[in-house]
Formats: structure tokens, sequence, C-alpha cells
């Protein structure tokens, strides 16, 4: 949720300065400002790609990092501070009103972030509400922020989806990591989180959420691609997705 929020806030910061720029001069509004805050948003963007799906930016809709992972997390550090040193280019003294608040707010986002970054919430890769398996219950629907209009559609969501098995992998490495230190969630909190993922699994692929994109394909796609994308779809169930929830509750249970 915190990512998110960082996202958005940035988001209105980038609307901001376009509003800016079209509401006045080149020399009333700082163009390099506009340049870091754009250039910022764009690579957040490739490196959350579930957070660039919600936003409506549908270029990485194939990707699922597990962001969690300390290699990932170090790839985060570097974006963080290098966004730092870029705003530090710019004199604040030189913008105008509007900008300024842009830039202080912009420099305080990124030094939490870093600092965010010193703690171990990574050992903690989700939780009760803030649940990347949850999240993809919600997309794979057909009814959330994932698309499911074109051919090309359905094939991101398999890339997606795909990926899934790996993230699970990764998610019980590091809460065996958290569980070595003593850095857990709370037992309330996990008693609630294990229904939630038994609630998205079903062992008939037909009757599975993740089926429903299936049920409601277009009429307008080829016969080839309607027989390719259910067989697909079909083993994506039952082969991958059903397997990785059921190995998460049951890590959570015992």
């Amino acid at each position: 949720m915190k990512k998110i929020l960082l996202v958005l806030l940035v988001s209105c910061l980038f609307v901001q300065c376009k509003n800016k720029q079209a509401a006045g001069s080149a020399s009333d509004n700082n163009k390099e400002l506009a340049n870091v805050l754009e250039q910022y948003f764009d690579e957040k963007m490739q490196l959350f790609p579930l957070e660039a799906t919600i936003n409506g930016d549908n270029r990485f809709n194939n990707l699922l990092p597990a962001d969690f992972t300390d290699s990932y997390r170090s790839k985060l550090k570097d974006f963080y501070t290098k966004n730092t040193a870029a705003i530090k280019t710019i004199s604040r003294d030189s913008l105008n009103e509007n900008d300024k608040i842009s830039y202080d707010i912009f420099t305080y986002e990124m030094h939490m972030a870093l600092e965010g970054l010193s703690f171990k919430t990574n050992y903690q890769p989700f939780d009760q509400f803030n649940a990347v398996p949850l999240m993809l219950g919600q997309m794979g629907g057909g009814t959330g922020n994932q698309p499911f209009k074109t051919v090309v559609d359905y094939d991101n969501w398999l890339g997606r989806a795909a990926a899934f098995s790996n993230w699970t992998d990764s998610a019980i490495v590091y809460f065996k990591k958290g569980i070595a230190v003593k850095y857990v969630l709370p037992k309330a909190l996990v008693v609630k989180m294990i229904p939630q993922l038994q609630f998205i699994v079903s062992d008939s692929a037909t009757v599975s959420i993740f089926y429903l994109p299936i049920k409601n394909m277009p009429a307008t796609f080829s016969d080839s691609d309607k027989i390719r994308l259910t067989g697909l779809y079909t083993t994506l169930i039952q082969k991958q997705l059903v397997p990785a929830y059921k190995k998460l509750y049951t890590f959570l249970q015992t």
C-alpha cells in the first residue's frame, strides 16, 4: 500500500507539473524538474509493473517480479539514490512556489524510500491486507485492472500468472528468513490469511476464478486462439496456480 501511495503521490506531482506547463510560460516553470519527475514515474512503473497496471499503464502487464528479494531491493536502492542525486542538481531557489512544493515532496519521498529499505520488511512478503496473491485473484478474474480485451492481453496474463510459482517460492524463502530472526507476522493476522488463500483455490479449472476470462472471451477472437488460450489457461490453473496457492497456505498453516 505504501508503494502505491508513493506512486500516486508522484503521479500527482507529475500531473501538477504538466498542468503548470499548460497554464504558464516556459520561464515560469522548471522543465528540468518536470523531466526528473517524468523519468522517475516512467522507471518506477517498470520496477513495479503491478502498480503500472493499476495506473492504466499496460506496457508491463506480463511481469510479476518478486520485489521483496535482496537483489531486487538493491536495484530499488540504486533507483532511489539516482533520483536523489538527480533532484539535487536542480537549484531549489530558482523554482517558483509550486515547483518548490513538488521539489520538497519528491526529496522527502526519496529519503523515506531509501530509509525504508534499511528495514527487514521484506521478511514479511505479504499480509492480510497487502498481498500479491489476493491482488492476482482480483486481476485474474477479468474484472479488475488487468485488461482482457485482446489476444495480447490474454497472453500477457499468461506471462504474469506463470511467474507466480517463482514468486511463491521466493516468498516462502523470505518468510523463513524472518522466522530465523524472529521477524514475523502476528498469529492473529496469519490465521486470517490462510482462508483468504484457500478461497481462491479450486481443484476444478473451469470453476476457478482464473477461468473467468476464458468464459468471457471476446467473440471476435479466432477459433484457433480460443482453443489455444483455453488449453493454456486450463494448464496454468491446474499445474501452476493451484499448486502455488496450496503451497502458500500449507506453509502458513504449518
